[in-house]
């Protein structure tokens, strides 16, 4: 599989803007800044894409290893924050995912190896530098007419 995004800034750094695009069209034409809070409007940046990247990941695969621990995913929300620091040079200094997770049929340690097996199988997990502190609890199913 292959995916692919483009990105194009304008400008200096502190005065530019980029825009970023996917073939989805899921981002067509983005504004992202490098994070500074002169940015004014609908924008974004590098780390949050990376966040998102990460919750999306994580949502997804755990929500695959609960599935194959026969219990029904109902849900599963995933909240990455990704610290960045500058040091000698900007680094990813932590990430941390906060998930919850609806299922029937739930089971704890079941649960907890489904969310470690995620964790090792999820590609974006694999690309950082710093190991991801995830945060999960299970809750039952919330039932349809309910939610």
């Amino acid at each position: 599989m292959h995916k692919e995004a483009t990105a194009i800034w304008k400008g200096g750094p502190l005065a530019g803007e980029g825009r970023v695009y996917t073939p989805s069209g899921a981002l067509a034409g983005t504004v992202f800044s490098l994070g500074h809070p002169l940015m004014d409007g609908l924008c974004t940046n590098p780390c949050e894409i990376l966040a998102a990247a990460q919750a999306a990941c994580i949502a997804s695969m755990i929500a695959a290893e609960i599935s194959a621990s026969h219990m029904a995913p109902m849900e599963v929300e995933a909240k990455a924050t990704v610290t960045l620091e500058r040091k000698a040079a900007w680094r990813i200094t932590a990430i941390t995912v906060d998930v919850v997770a609806h299922a029937e049929h739930p089971d704890t340690e079941k649960f907890e190896a489904a969310v470690r097996r995620a964790e090792e199988h999820c590609p974006i997990t694999q690309l950082f530098n710093v190991k991801p502190v995830i945060q999960a609890r299970l809750f039952p199913a919330i039932p349809a007419d309910v939610a």
